[in-house]
């Protein structure tokens, strides 16, 4: 006669029960995974955005986002949304004219924006999005010194452009 391991285990259970362990847990039932998981459909084809189109996106984005920034900072209000959040040195701003007030209220007259770096990823298989890692130096003002900073944004395709959902400034010290 062939016991199965759950009758022996709920006979060991009682055997404990008996002597006053673990008198609180239920019956040992055993775990039995379904033969099939459903899972998600596959994303289709035109949703994502192709691995080589994401660098001339990228770096057509940071040349548009820091050519506006440099000459006039009113102009970058279109990039973002009601939704879109930045991040600057730690301080956070969400929605379009939040941010825009926070870029255009910065302590500084002039600044140019020297890129070194552009990098960029799909950020999502089944939506268009873009995650985009820009490094460089900036001068202020009447510096000489250049500044080195960092910006990550992750950008959301609307029809054939895109905008700024997220975006997270640091300046690189040391």
């Amino acid at each position: 006669m062939a016991t199965s391991l759950v009758a022996m285990a709920n006979q060991k259970r009682g055997l404990f029960k008996q002597k006053g362990r673990n008198s609180h847990l239920p019956p040992f039932t055993p775990h039995r995974p379904t033969a099939h998981r459903p899972t998600a459909p596959p994303p289709p084809q035109t949703m994502a955005l192709q691995p080589s189109a994401t660098t001339d996106i990228a770096k057509a984005f940071s040349a548009f986002y820091y050519q506006a920034f440099d000459s006039n900072r009113n102009q970058l209000l279109s990039l973002y949304r009601d939704l879109s959040t930045l991040s600057w040195e730690g301080e956070q701003f969400i929605g379009a004219n939040n941010i825009v007030a926070k870029l255009v209220g910065l302590p500084f007259q002039r600044v140019v924006h020297k890129v070194a770096t552009v990098d960029a990823q799909p950020a999502n298989p089944s939506a268009p999005t873009l995650i985009v890692l820009v490094t460089g130096q900036l001068l202020i003002d009447d510096e000489t010194n250049p500044q080195h900073f960092s910006e990550t944004f992750q950008l959301v395709q609307e029809g054939s452009n895109f905008w700024i959902y997220n975006s997270i400034f640091r300046l690189n010290y040391g």
